[in-house]
């Protein structure tokens, strides 16, 4: 499990580049993109097989995003609190 907190001069490269090598860790098996500005949660889950990733997206406040890999559900409210 990778999470990653996007920022406007890092995002285009955690999206592309950093997500690609990422996907060469067999181990990887969730890789979560959080947004700086504003509440949302993107969950890319490798699917059966290995090389196919499905994303979820959480971005209302009381949203939860269920986590697998470490077994815990996340809410934004909670993610957000304090910013």
């Amino acid at each position: 499990m990778i999470f990653e907190v996007l920022s406007d001069s890092t995002e285009a490269y955690h999206r592309g580049k950093k997500f690609g090598h990422y996907q060469n860790i067999d181990s990887l098996s969730t890789y979560a993109l959080v947004a700086q500005k504003a509440p949302r949660i993107e969950r890319y889950v490798r699917h059966e097989g290995g090389r196919a990733w499905i994303c979820t997206e959480a971005h209302e406040t009381d949203a939860p995003i269920r986590i697998e890999a470490i077994a815990c559900e996340l809410k934004l409210e909670h993610v957000y609190a304090k910013i």
